[in-house]
C-alpha cells in the first residue's frame, strides 16, 4: 500500500527532502524532482488554499486510493489537510472525488476510530469544503433539470459532510476549525 508521507508541507522538511533530490525540470507552476537512489518522483507545487499561498511537496501523482489512504493513516494534521484540499481541487476527476471521500469517512466512523483518525476525518471535511453545497460539474450543454439534479447531488453530499463533522466534533468534544 501507499507509504507516507505523500505530502510534505513544512518548509524545513521540504528543504531537507529537496537536498536529497535531483531537480529534473520545471513544468509551468511546478518543479519535478527525482530521488536518484529509488527513482521516486517528487513534485514541488504551490498550494493555494484561498487564504494563503504556500509551497508543498507531493510524492508523484497519487491516485484517489493513495490520497484516501493518506487521509486515513497520516499522523500529520498538515498532510491530511493538504491531501483533502488536493483531492477536490487538483486531482483528476475532482468534481466526483467528494463521493468516495465521504464514503470512506463514513466507513471510518463506523469502525470506532481512535482520536487521531477522528481528527483526520474532521480535517478532511474542513479542508475539502465538503460541507459547501456547490455544483462542481460543468453545466455546459445540460438542461435545467440536469443542472438542478447535479446541484441536488452536491447538496446531499454537503448534508452528509455536515453529519460526519458533527459526529466527529461530538466524539472529540471540540470543534474542528480550518487553520
Amino acid at each position: 500500500m501507499t507509504s507516507l508521507p505523500l505530502f510534505v508541507t513544512k518548509p524545513a522538511e521540504i528543504d531537507i527532502r529537496l537536498a536529497s533530490l535531483t531537480h529534473v525540470r520545471d513544468e509551468s507552476w511546478q518543479s519535478i524532482y527525482v530521488n536518484s537512489t529509488t527513482n521516486e518522483c517528487w513534485i514541488k507545487f504551490p498550494l493555494n488554499d484561498y487564504k494563503s499561498m504556500s509551497v508543498c511537496l507531493r510524492r508523484g501523482n497519487p491516485a484517489l486510493k493513495d490520497i484516501l489512504y493518506c487521509i486515513q493513516h497520516s499522523d500529520q494534521d498538515e498532510e491530511v489537510a493538504t491531501a483533502s484540499f488536493y483531492l477536490v481541487n487538483d486531482l483528476d476527476g475532482r468534481a466526483e472525488n467528494l463521493l468516495p471521500l465521504l464514503d470512506r469517512l463514513e466507513l471510518l466512523l463506523t469502525n470506532e476510530p481512535n482520536s487521531r483518525v477522528l481528527r483526520n476525518i474532521g480535517f478532511a471535511v474542513a479542508y475539502s469544503k465538503a460541507e459547501r453545497a456547490f455544483n462542481h460539474r460543468n453545466p455546459t450543454g445540460k438542461s435545467a433539470s440536469e443542472v438542478f439534479s447535479d446541484m441536488k447531488f452536491f447538496e446531499s453530499l454537503a448534508e452528509r459532510a455536515a453529519v460526519i463533522r458533527a459526529n466527529v466534533e461530538s466524539e472529540l468534544g471540540c470543534r474542528i476549525l480550518k487553520g
